[in-house]
């Protein structure tokens, strides 16, 4: 059974954002040591991702890594997904993005427009056509700097 995920932060409850997530039931792959061999299963909180996940990149970073995801979800080392049933792997993975893809869409619209917003700014402070004779002139600032340098030390 596939839930839709939310377009929008206002398809979220209100609980999930008190909560900074949602809990969900899951269950681990049995042990070799022991011997029961029925799963054992927790309740953990699958978080919502704190907005400084996604400025510093490592939201987007697991995507595309399912084990490290999963772990990002839970708060838990990557290798802890490979504890799991793949129930629980699949349901922790369908959680977490349907509490933080709402607030990805929102992170790339809004770094999209201030980037579109700043790119004129940009470029009326600092033309184009200005870059290369600065550069030109920084060259040659160098070069000079660097042949009195030189002639310096020669006659020293």
């Amino acid at each position: 059974m596939t839930q839709s995920i939310p377009t929008n932060r206002s398809e979220l409850s209100d609980e999930q954002t008190m909560r900074g997530g949602d809990y969900l039931e899951v269950h681990y792959l049995p042990q070799k040591e022991s011997n029961d061999n029925s799963p054992t299963s927790e309740t953990l909180l699958v978080r919502q991702m704190p907005l400084s996940t996604f400025d510093n990149g490592t939201y987007q970073r697991s995507l595309g890594h399912t084990s490290r995801e999963i772990a990002l979800y839970a708060d838990k080392p990557a290798a802890w997904a490979d504890t799991l049933t793949l129930p629980s792997q699949q349901a922790i993975l369908e959680l977490g993005r349907q509490l933080n893809f709402p607030t990805l869409r929102y992170w790339v619209a809004h770094n999209h427009s201030t980037a579109n917003e700043l790119l004129p700014l940009i470029q009326s402070t600092l033309p184009l056509n200005t870059l290369e004779p600065l550069v030109n002139t920084l060259l040659s600032s160098l070069s000079t700097l660097e042949s009195s340098r030189t002639s310096s030390t020669a006659n020293n």
